[in-house]
């Protein structure tokens, strides 16, 4: 009797993003952080509020020497974008990739921790319901 073993190539990473349905409960706008945005997604957000990418005070955006090309929303809580009357991402159609692939591109980037992660309610709960899953053997 031969025993099949299947062996897969996806990380637990993978896993957990492939089950992971973001809630929009806007839980990582409230706590804040440090968000990477290209000159390009900067330049998209300036044109979508409408405002001169040169005046440079009405960006809370840093650059840093280190990473040339790239600039840091400043870490705030909530973030700068949060709209606090209506709970809603006042650049939702604009955001970063950053924010859009919350939290597995920061995880695997190494931006952030697993805790960091778990600020999300519906990452949270992915990983639970994966972890409790009956193992194929």
């Amino acid at each position: 009797v031969s025993e099949v073993v299947v062996v897969s190539d996806k990380t637990i990473a993978d896993v957990l993003q492939e089950n992971f349905k973001c809630a929009q409960c806007g839980e990582c706008c409230r706590v804040g952080g440090q968000v990477r945005i290209s000159l390009e997604e900067a330049q998209e957000i300036a044109d979508y509020l409408c405002v001169d990418m040169s005046d440079v005070a009405s960006f809370p955006f840093q650059v840093r020497d280190d990473f040339p090309g790239t600039y840091f929303l400043e870490v705030t809580s909530p973030c700068f974008f949060w709209n606090k009357l209506e709970h809603t991402c006042m650049i939702e159609e604009v955001k970063p990739a950053q924010c859009r692939t919350y939290p597995f591109q920061c995880l695997t980037d190494g931006d952030c921790s697993f805790e960091d992660a778990c600020v999300c309610p519906s990452f949270r709960r992915t990983v639970v319901v994966s972890l409790m899953a009956p193992v194929e053997e």
